[in-house]
Order: C-alpha cells, then structure tokens, then sequence
C-alpha cells in the first residue's frame, strides 16, 4: 500500500507555510513537523490512534473523520490527523499541530 501526506485544508497549508518563514526559534518545530511528515509517508499507523471515545466532536463534525491519531513532537507538542483510504493509498490528513497545553484543552484532559 502506497502512503501519502495531504494538509486537511487551507489554514493548515497556511500555518505550516508561515512555519517556514518564522523565527529561528521556531525552525526546531518545523523540523520535527517535516520530520513527522516524512514518517507519515513512509506509513500512515506510525503514530498513536486515539480511542474513538476520546475523539472531539468539533473535529468529527468538522471533518466527519471516523479516526484520529497523533504523533509526539518535541517539547510536548502533538501532531494529529487522521487516515482515509484511496484505493491502494493511505492518506494521512494533518489536521493541526499545537502545544501540550493546547492539545489537553481539545481533549478535555
């Protein structure tokens, strides 16, 4: 099975885009996202799947997504998104990217 990496819309292509034209303290952040993305394109189940009960509702509403998992970043941060299948690809959607603190406030943690 054939894996690739898609943005799952323009704010997120956006956010990762000014990523790139930030500060040099944010450059370590973009290279651990770069670095998660290139291990989603080699296999999309390289992250943790979050139990279906634990999924938020504005994201299932919002994407009318049936799974999500995320992947560890440095310094706390988390990369999530979820997975569809086109034919014999795996997609790997990156829904957001957000700090620790960020990431518990989503999942009521």
């Amino acid at each position: 099975m054939k894996n690739s990496v898609y943005m799952a819309d323009e704010l997120v292509k956006k956010k990762l885009e000014e990523l790139k034209e930030s500060t040099s303290e944010d450059q370590a952040l973009l290279m651990a996202l770069e670095k998660a993305i290139d291990q989603l394109q080699r296999s999309v189940f390289s992250g943790t799947q979050v139990p279906k009960k634990q999924i938020p509702k504005q994201l299932v509403k919002k994407y009318r997504l049936k799974n999500l998992w995320k992947c560890d970043l440095r310094d706390g941060w988390r990369l999530i998104y979820f997975i569809i299948s086109d034919g014999d690809t795996a997609i790997a959607v990156i829904v957001d990217w957000m700090p620790h603190k960020e990431y518990e406030r989503l999942f009521h943690y």
